[in-house]
């Protein structure tokens, strides 16, 4: 008999992004049986598995399993949009005993692969609340995104002309082109940020979830955003909030006029969407999974 928790060990790259509570979430909602722990390398501590969610430390991860004394299963990942880092595939399916891609999308489009899975990330609904007071708050609009990966997150050809027509029309708006380094928020800040808001821009060209959008929902707000990621699967068009069909100002522009005047309805839709979101629920197919992966 086993004695003592099964074991998974998370790489990430820098603390308080998206990895880093994608790391917590599992480690605060992990069953009795398993304990998790997270860094930027594996460490010194037998494994029993590990998730690279981190690829660009891949060489270092496999010069800790070839140090181990026993060679726990590695689980690499693809976080991001098809088609973007489809390069990395290949060599995550030569070392790593499985693959898992946080949308279908992807996983579809990459050939759903023998070793390959798909599971849905989601948002810790104890941390990213609505407001609690019952208001009808002034129209505000939201968007984030990495200053390293601007031109793919629209900020150039969206987020930054869009915010003359916000101006204009004397809506308020918060866009954040940020240092992933030195972000202007620290973790346990952002909640309070986005229930600052009542809109949500996703305006990427590609994403794998994003993690922005499912916390910004969880807080109350409406999302406008590109077909990426996971957003067709979480929202429904006029429902939840809006999938442009066609990717300019133009039709940013008017979606958020639209959300303006629907705010309460799709306000409250998104609210009960979310809640299957919860990471407290989506952690049990994590954990099954990584169960599977350590059985063969």
């Amino acid at each position: 008999m086993r004695d003592r928790p099964k074991h998974l060990r998370i790489v990430i790259d820098t603390e308080g992004w998206a990895y880093a509570r994608h790391a917590q979430a599992l480690r605060k909602y992990a069953p009795p049986d398993w304990r998790v722990t997270y860094g930027t390398e594996v460490g010194d501590e037998d494994s029993d598995v590990i998730l690279l969610l981190n690829f660009t430390a891949l060489p270092e991860t496999l010069a800790a399993l070839d140090r181990a004394r026993e060679r726990p299963s590695l689980v690499g990942t693809i976080n991001a949009g098809w088609p973007r880092r489809r390069e990395r595939l290949d060599p995550l399916l030569q070392v790593c005993d499985a693959v898992l891609f946080c949308n279908r999308d992807y996983y579809v489009k990459a050939g759903a692969l023998p070793r390959t899975h798909w599971i849905e990330h989601g948002v810790d609904r104890e941390i990213f609340l609505p407001d609690a007071v019952s208001r009808v708050p002034a129209p505000r609009v939201l968007w984030i995104g990495s200053r390293n990966h601007a031109r793919e997150k629209g900020w150039f050809d969206i987020a930054e002309p869009l915010q003359q027509h916000l101006l204009g029309k004397g809506i308020g708006f918060d866009f954040q082109l940020v240092d992933s380094l030195d972000p202007p928020y620290s973790p346990g800040q952002m909640p309070a940020w986005y229930r600052s808001g009542t809109i949500f821009i996703v305006s990427s060209l590609s994403e794998g979830l994003p993690t922005t959008a499912l916390e910004a929902a969880s807080c109350g707000l409406v999302l406008i955003g590109t077909r990426v990621g996971v957003l067709p699967d979480l929202v429904e068009n006029d429902v939840q909030g809006i999938l442009v069909g066609d990717r300019s100002v133009t039709a940013f522009a008017e979606a958020v006029d639209h959300v303006i005047a629907n705010q309460e309805r799709m306000r409250r839709a998104m609210l009960e969407t979310i809640v299957a979101w919860d990471w407290r629920a989506r952690a049990k197919g994590h954990f099954a999974f990584f169960d599977r992966v350590r059985q063969h």
